[in-house]
């Protein structure tokens, strides 16, 4: 009898072109489509999420066939795939994903040595996540042809997506397995403006058909996140119609639940119950505090900017300021992603092609990762002192009566200004203070109890002792930026 890890690929292949299969374990079904893989051969994947015993049945084209195999419970460091419960992450076996991810949109359309760089740095690297193109991108530092391309070409020249080139697609293959083994999720996007071949232009039937292959071949793979598209308002000819209609035909297609989003240029998409998670672009950071409010769903701002130094104003962050949006970022209850745009003659960038980091962000970001990692459960924004006036005079309701005239969307976007910086669990209390350079800070414990105090230099990479307090008390600070302070209990 055939065996199969909990969470792997467990996959057959028969002649024909279409299939489709029932999956049974302990009196409940679950269904794969079939894709092709070959001229007359049509391969079905599933990933089995329970150890035991599992049946099939599969009918194609070519007839059909039942058939057993058994589901070992899943090995050592195998947590399967990751799932959104409420506001945070978490694998399907209960443990938790602080996710710390990074962009590299074409790094699999490059030659195979500066992947194998990309791979290499990644694995030394504090990333978790890679936001990655599946269509090859063409924009400034990124003119160069791929390697190969997902679809044959038609009599006309344009794209035949009834005829996926083969090659392209056991390659993607190998290389979302090669992120599995080091533990990093593949943030698939799906659709983007940048284009140069037309894939941006298919039709809505033309991109349904690469959907159901794209899904069906990708779907069992435990560390696939979908993301719809890069910048959807860019994507010209696509409506909102279009994009909801792409969700279903991720979710009818997939042998197993993934995440799912959609990124923005400009504006947030709309609220969708197949949103699993919002992926935003913004250097808003602290906007992710209101964004919570609105969608109630984890907030990622998957783009913040990128550390580098080429000439647009969204690529030229210094090393700080990246540091600086990531803790704002978690301080305000959501996760930020990491790019890098340093221009060298050869136009290797990170954030299109790969290769090698060149910043000082990505230790600091490290940083970042290990004491989070090192604290009990998962960060959540805590609205602290909301109810006091800014000015000290003791006139809430003059304050509170000012807020209330504002425009909605201009006063949620002060409130998120004036929250201080606050997150925490039930056992510790982390505080961040920016850009800003207070000589002293006034905490709060977050439950009873002596909880010993830790002053942070998220650009240094210290933490300095500065006592135990019980209830309240004041931090002495050393009055310059990026400093953060942390309450825990030992």
């Amino acid at each position: 009898m055939d065996t199969v890890e909990q969470y792997r690929v467990w996959e057959f292949t028969l002649p024909g072109t279409e299939a489709r299969a029932t999956f049974c374990h302990d009196g409940r079904d679950y269904r794969a489509a079939g894709f092709r893989t070959g001229e007359n051969r049509v391969t079905v994947r599933f990933m089995p999420c329970e150890p035991g015993a599992w049946t099939y049945s599969v009918a194609g084209d070519s007839g059909s066939c039942e058939g057993s195999f058994t589901c070992t419970p899943a090995a050592a460091g195998n947590h399967g795939p990751i799932e959104a419960e409420g506001q945070r992450f978490r694998y399907a076996d209960g443990t938790r994903y602080l996710p710390f991810g990074t962009t590299c949109y074409g790094w699999i359309h490059q030659p195979d040595a500066l992947r194998a760089e990309t791979l290499q740095s990644l694995a030394s690297s504090p990333f978790n996540k890679v936001r990655m193109l599946i269509f090859p991108k063409y924009m400034a530092y990124n003119t160069t042809e791929p390697r190969m391309f997902p679809f044959e070409r038609d009599k006309t020249g344009g794209w035949d997506v009834t005829r996926p080139r083969y090659a392209f697609w056991d390659d993607l293959d190998q290389q979302i397995l090669a992120l599995d083994g080091l533990g990093i999720e593949a943030d698939l996007i799906l659709f983007h403006p940048y284009d140069h071949w037309g894939f941006a232009a298919l039709d809505r039937a033309e991109s349904l058909s690469f959907l159901r292959y794209a899904v069906r071949r990708l779907s069992a793979y435990k560390n696939v996140w979908w993301s719809l598209a890069n910048e959807y308002d860019m994507v010209s000819g696509k409506t909102e119609a279009d994009w909801d209609a792409f969700a279903a035909c991720v979710q009818e297609n997939q042998c197993t639940p993934h995440l799912l989003s959609i990124h923005n240029c400009c504006q947030p998409y709309p609220n969708r119950d197949w949103m699993t998670h919002c992926s935003i672009q913004s250097n808003l950071c602290r906007q992710a505090l209101t964004w919570g409010w609105q969608y109630r769903k984890p907030i990622i701002i998957d783009e913040c900017g990128y550390e580098g130094n080429i000439e647009f104003t969204w690529g030229n962050l210094s090393a700080f300021e990246m540091v600086h949006r990531f803790w704002t970022t978690v301080a305000c209850g959501g996760w930020c992603t990491h790019g890098e745009t340093f221009y060298n003659p050869e136009e290797i960038l990170w954030w299109g092609k790969g290769g090698r980091l060149h910043g000082e962000s990505v230790h600091r970001i490290a940083f970042l990762r290990q004491l989070l990692e090192s604290l009990p459960g998962i960060p959540r924004p805590l609205m602290e002192n909301l109810s006091a006036d800014p000015n000290g005079g003791g006139n809430m309701g003059a304050f509170g009566a000012a807020m209330m005239r504002m425009p909605n969307g201009i006063r949620t976007a002060y409130i998120a200004e004036l929250v201080p910086m606050v997150c925490g669990h039930e056992s510790w209390r982390l505080y961040y203070l920016g850009r800003s350079c207070p000589a002293w800070l006034d905490v709060q414990c977050p439950g009873p109890g002596r909880f010993a105090v830790q002053v942070i230099d998220i650009w240094a990479m210290t933490r300095t002792p500065a006592g135990k307090i019980d209830g309240a008390g004041r931090v002495t600070l050393p009055g310059r930026e990026g400093q953060a302070v942390l309450l825990y209990q030992p």
